[in-house]
């Protein structure tokens, strides 16, 4: 019995591990941690700064390439946002405990492209995906899943260099990955759950076994 269960632990923990990376878009969400940049001063931040209560570190793809200023998002975010200027060079998010979800709502004041780029732990790209934001100053959400734990981000608004595009970002979201004794606890759970299921079975067999003999 007691192997039983110990190979039937083994079978959801492995069940809990990714067999590939992929990238899923997932609606709103309230993550664990977020920033909204109200606690900022209005201006260009110092690079690197820490952001989202010390979880995660912005570097900025130069001086003064981002400013934190009033936003104009509407309808959904107010007060202060992030603006990213465009530039072709990427600034960089990286979280001190990686993440399996992040998300934040995006806009732009003229036409570009914004990119989202994904990293693991050893700074291999896990995907990249282009941001929707519309060139009106209307917040759109877009946010992410991923198979394998991301370590750090980086986005950027090309295309746009010369008319003085900036990319706006408020209201972030991210979950962090769970903590090892989490994942033990779950996989435990499901593995006493399972043999639980068995030993009623058999324990219903056993009582049936007499009357089926008569």
């Amino acid at each position: 019995m007691k192997k039983l269960f110990l190979a039937l632990t083994l079978l959801a923990t492995l069940a809990l591990i990714p067999a590939r990376a992929a990238l899923l878009n997932v609606g709103p969400f309230a993550g664990t941690l977020s920033e909204y940049w109200e606690s900022f001063p209005t201006g260009f931040p110092n690079s690197p700064v820490p952001i989202m209560g010390g979880a995660a570190t912005l570097t900025l793809a130069s001086v003064n390439s981002d400013v934190i200023g009033t936003s104009g998002f509407s309808p959904n975010i107010t007060g202060k946002s992030l603006g990213h200027l465009a530039s072709g060079t990427p600034s960089t998010i990286a979280f001190s405990t990686p993440v399996i979800q992040f998300g934040a709502y995006w806009s732009t004041i003229i036409d570009g492209t914004a990119f989202v780029n994904f990293y693991d732990e050893n700074n291999q790209l896990i995907g990249g995906t282009q941001v929707f934001a519309t060139p009106n100053l209307s917040d759109v959400w877009q946010g992410w899943a991923s198979s394998l734990a991301i370590k750090s981000l980086t986005f950027d608004f090309v295309n746009a260099q010369q008319r003085g595009g900036v990319l706006e970002i408020d209201g972030l979201q991210a979950v962090p990955v769970p903590e090892l004794s989490t994942w033990l606890a779950g996989a435990l759970l499901l593995g006493a759950m399972t043999w639980r299921g068995v030993r009623e079975v058999r324990v219903r067999k056993v009582a049936m076994a007499p009357a089926a003999r008569r």
